[in-house]
């Protein structure tokens, strides 16, 4: 700070954070204190009275509480076993390299999809469209979606981040108990088998499957409104596909 503040006039203050300009002093006012600048042609002056004594700390350090992630289970399988599994019943081979837990993941995540259920009765190939042999190989950068299919449609590549926590596991933070699971992995298959939302029918059995619910309106439009609007099919639109994979990711 150089030179003489200039002479002080009475200055107004409020706690609105504003800035109030009263002639040649500006005041502001927050949670800390109050801050006066003072400015002429020559000098600049500023005094700051604060609410926090000088040396005390102005804020606290939150700790991040610890987590504590159950260490996974062997199921007895092999890689083997369930890559024959993957191949026989959804169509799909393993490349590269696979461990354990990331191969039982994948498989968990198509079995609750596609396999056969109290809502959806066809085998999994038929559930979910499954009618061409893919491969899955994992890769170390990310992509857009978590995964990216050959234009061919026979070659697929996940990104290995998804498959983080693709299985519920018992979890403590903070002393809380609970589970840890991503999501990513069931939604970047979902994006697969459905090609992003274009298959319908496949939207169909997961809406199903999940929620009870179905694209499909059996009864006609007629009926479904008739205590209400009372419209026919020709005053609806089918949902986009974006549309369609929002509601199976939900």
């Amino acid at each position: 700070l150089t030179g003489n503040p200039p002479e002080r006039n009475v200055l107004l203050s409020s706690t609105d954070g504003e800035m109030h300009v009263v002639k040649d002093h500006i005041l502001y006012q927050d949670w800390r204190g109050v801050s006066l600048e003072s400015v002429d042609e020559f000098t600049f002056s500023h005094s700051w009275t604060g609410s926090v004594p000088v040396g005390e700390m102005e804020e606290a350090v939150v700790e991040s509480p610890e987590l504590n992630i159950e260490d996974e289970r062997p199921t007895g399988n092999t890689v083997v076993e369930i890559t024959k599994e993957l191949t026989e019943d959804y169509n799909v081979m393993l490349d590269g390299h696979w461990n354990l837990a990331d191969a039982e993941s994948l498989l968990g995540t198509f079995q609750n999809l596609c396999a056969t259920s109290s809502r959806t009765k066809g085998t999994p190939k038929e559930n979910c469209h499954l009618n061409k042999l893919q491969t899955w190989a994992v890769v170390p950068e990310q992509q857009i979606d978590d995964v990216k299919v050959k234009r061919s449609g026979d070659f697929v590549t996940l990104t290995a981040d998804a498959l983080k926590h693709a299985t519920p596991r018992k979890a403590t933070l903070g002393g809380a108990e609970g589970k840890v699971h991503s999501f990513r992995l069931d939604f970047a298959v979902l994006r697969v088998i459905s090609d992003w939302g274009r298959k319908k029918p496949v939207v169909n059995q997961v809406l199903r499957r999940r929620f009870g619910a179905q694209l499909d309106v059996d009864c006609g439009f007629t009926d479904l409104t008739k205590d209400t609007t009372l419209e026919d099919d020709a005053r609806f639109m089918d949902f986009k596909p974006p549309e369609l994979l929002f509601m199976v990711e939900a």
